[in-house]
Order: structure tokens, then sequence, then C-alpha cells
């Protein structure tokens, strides 16, 4: 589902995405995860990217049920900037729609790509132990991240880092 929710975090209303897999009903009681865009998509993307049909998938796979949830961030990062707070949107407000839908959003798993992938990675490193697992696809770091440099903030939290050979996060992760 798509649906129009205002975020205080942000100051501004924005889009909120939902999926359940096929044959769940509402989705009640099923864990979460929160999925971060990067800048060339939106929520408003995602149903044309797949991701319910592949949740649905993963599910008569054999893979445990769960939600996706999502909103609009930032157009270049999942950090404030000035009043708006699109990583606060993620670490407090995110989870509340949720629940509020009935989902499980107390240890929400976080997947993103690029931008949101950077934005998946801070989120766990601001909250050390609230995500159940984070996994990243091609994070867009900058050699100034804190991240890159100190990944301590990460430590002992389930995290998967995926990236490209041509990606130029490669040399750093590869070791």
């Amino acid at each position: 589902t798509l649906e129009t929710v205002h975020s205080a975090a942000r100051g501004r209303d924005v889009t909120f995405f939902t999926a359940v897999p096929a044959g769940y009903g509402d989705g009640a009681g099923l864990p979460v995860v929160i999925v971060l865009h990067g800048a060339s998509a939106r929520p408003t993307d995602y149903r044309e990217l797949g991701l319910p049909r592949m949740l649905t998938q993963a599910t008569r796979d054999g893979t445990a049920p769960f939600v996706l949830a999502g909103a609009d961030g930032d157009v270049l990062r999942w950090s404030r900037s000035g009043s708006d707070d699109p990583q606060a949107m993620v670490l407090d407000e995110i989870p509340a729609w949720c629940s509020r839908r009935g989902f499980d959003a107390d240890a929400p798993g976080l997947w993103g790509w690029s931008m949101g992938g950077y934005g998946v990675l801070a989120a766990a490193a601001a909250r050390p132990g609230w995500a159940s697992a984070v996994a990243a696809f091609s994070p867009a770091l900058a050699d100034g991240d804190a991240l890159l440099h100190e990944p301590s903030a990460l430590a002992g939290q389930p995290v998967g880092l995926w990236c490209g050979t041509e990606d130029g996060c490669f040399d750093r992760v590869s070791t």
C-alpha cells in the first residue's frame, strides 16, 4: 500500500509504503524490514521495482514472512539537514507507523541501496542493537564518513554489505 502520512521529524507529509506477502492478510504480528531508497527511487517506485512480488515469492520459497515498510527520504542523504531529519523518521516514526498497523517493529531489519545503504548503516550506528540485521547494497559512503573509517559503531550488529567490483567502496570492504 501507499499512503500519505505526516512526518514531524521531516516537517512534511511523506509517502509511506508497506507490503505484506500474499496470503498473510493484513500482516498483523509480522516483523518489519525498513527499506531505504537510493537517490534515484522513491516508495512510489517500489511496486514497479517488484518489491511486493519478490517479497511474496521469498515467502513461497520458504523465507519466514515479514513486512516491507519505507518512506520518502531526502534527495541526497538519510541524515539531518536543518530541521529536516529523515534519520529520526527512520528510527522513531516508521516503527511507530508500523506498530499502529499491527506489524512487529520492535527490532526491525534494515535494508537500503546506494544512499539508502548509507542510511541503514547510519541508523544502525546511531542506535546500536536496535535493528535485528542490516543489509546495505552499494552504500553511498564518502571518504569523510565516520562509518567508513571507524565502523566500530556497528560492532556486534549483524551487517551484510554488498558492492560490485567497480564500486568505489570495493577496495575498502574487500579486505
